[in-house]
């Protein structure tokens, strides 16, 4: 890597939108079957680190725009004390957007959307667990499926695949619905909720064929018919659920960038009180097969880059806290027209070798003051894990989703949680919680030597 360098066309809203209560921070983790050894962890971070360059950074705050410069400090790794996919504070952890945690048999990664999307994080994390289990002196082999720390990055990696793939569109005028939004009272003192839910992948998928349909179909069907079931109940449904999914883009066009590289498409439920599970299903379909077109994402590719903004004439030299209130002002107009997101990683293929040391994986997303409440869904080792993440009390849309789930496919789940709000005295899975916060917008402060340091990267444009 060079010195410094961009934020890739997608990143650069999120230091601009960033704050307690939307935190952009998202969490990939590993229960391993044995509990962790620290300094073996940090050995293994040390030589991983080296392996993923575009991870080894810092934020920084120029004139004109936010960039990435590289950090050569050491990245510590810390026991959990904090509630999952808390706020990245720059001026914490040696200054990494990036934090490797571990508690009792947990090996977790939490990394600030800025640098990469999940699937970029998760390359890390397989890599780190593999090196971890390796310098554990645990039979393990590749397999083919890791990035190895002893080979040399590909450049692509780094590739700002959003500026690589765009190309002009005439999209005319967007009409964003007005998605029904959960309202709820924010935990004081606030902190996220996480409720984990493990069902067998092969199962499920079995059930979902019987169904006649696909899992993200299933998943996509139950959370709009929960909220809905749980919403109505308060009120008159006036607008659409509106479920987000992120799509990787990197299935469509050719890529192997591990920085961020997803479009957003929405699925839009108009809820009537005689819709039924199957009615929603054909609604999900529907909407799917015609969002995930090649021409569809080309235009969700454009959407969701910021390379049509920086293409306006003179805005380039316009000071970077006039392009923050600008962004901030075009996020909270279109940036979370959803009622709830889904974020869908698929099946995580990790080496067999590794399986008889790994109890379980787990996938997180962070909520927002828009969208209290969030959604995340991965397989390894055929353990389907869906996640929700809550900064709100009340938790009756979750509830009413596993028992849908439980109730149409018949399946066993095994659900757990870090008990925020309810419990905060820890449990075998989770700590103790001890350090509390306020959500209070970060700053960034532009300090002169490092302005003298970093010049080019201040003023680029």
């Amino acid at each position: 890597m060079s010195n410094w360098y961009r934020l890739d066309s997608n990143a650069k809203v999120f230091p601009a939108v960033t704050s307690e209560i939307n935190s952009a921070v998202f969490r990939g983790s590993v229960i391993l079957t044995e509990a962790v050894n620290p300094d073996i962890l940090q050995q293994a971070v040390d030589i991983v680190i080296k392996r993923f360059p575009v991870f080894a950074v810092k934020l920084g705050s120029g004139i004109f725009w936010n960039y990435l410069y590289e950090n050569k400090r050491q990245l510590e790794v810390q026991q959990e004390q904090q509630y999952p996919c808390k706020v990245m504070d720059p001026r914490e952890n040696n200054g990494f957007m990036l934090r490797v945690l571990y508690f009792n048999h947990r090996i977790g990664v939490e990394i600030f959307h800025g640098l990469s999307d999940g699937l970029g994080a998760l390359e890390f994390l397989k890599t780190l667990v593999y090196q971890y289990l390796l310098l554990s002196g645990k039979d393990v082999k590749d397999e083919g499926l890791i990035l190895l720390p002893e080979t040399i990055p590909d450049p692509l990696e780094a590739e700002d695949s959003y500026q690589k793939y765009y190309h002009k569109l005439d999209i005319g005028k967007i009409e964003i619905e007005k998605p029904h939004t959960i309202k709820g009272t924010l935990f004081e003192p606030y902190g996220h909720h996480t409720t984990q839910i493990m069902v067998s992948a092969s199962a499920l998928i079995e059930r979902t064929k019987a169904m006649g349909t696909s899992l993200t179909v299933l998943v996509t069907a139950l959370l709009i018919k929960a909220i809905y079931l749980e919403e109505s109940k308060h009120q008159e449904i006036t607008h659409p659920i509106i479920i987000g999914i992120p799509v990787n883009l990197r299935r469509m066009f050719p890529s192997k960038t591990l920085r961020n590289f997803y479009a957003g498409t929405r699925i839009i439920a108009d809820m009537t009180s005689n819709m039924n599970l199957e009615d929603i299903i054909k609604l999900v379909e529907g909407q799917l097969k015609g969002n995930l077109t090649k021409e569809h994402l080309q235009i969700m590719l454009n959407l969701a880059s910021s390379i049509r903004f920086e293409q306006i004439p003179g805005l380039k030299f316009v000071p970077l806290f006039f392009k923050n209130r600008f962004i901030q002002h075009l996020y909270k107009r279109f940036g979370d027209a959803t009622t709830i997101n889904l974020s869908n990683l698929g099946r995580i293929t990790l080496p067999t070798s590794m399986e008889p040391y790994i109890e379980k994986m787990e996938i997180i997303s962070y909520p927002k003051e828009t969208t209290p409440i969030n959604c995340a869904m991965g397989s390894a080792y055929d353990q389907l894990n869906i996640s929700f993440v809550r900064n709100i009390v009340e938790a009756d849309i979750i509830e009413r989703f596993c028992e849908l789930l439980a109730g149409c496919t018949g399946l066993d789940l095994e659900i757990y949680s870090n008990n925020w709000g309810a419990d905060t005295s820890g449990n075998h899975l989770y700590p103790k919680y001890e350090e509390l916060s306020s959500h209070k917008k970060l700053k960034h402060k532009l300090r002169p030597n490092e302005f003298c340091k970093e010049w080019k990267a201040k003023i680029h444009i």
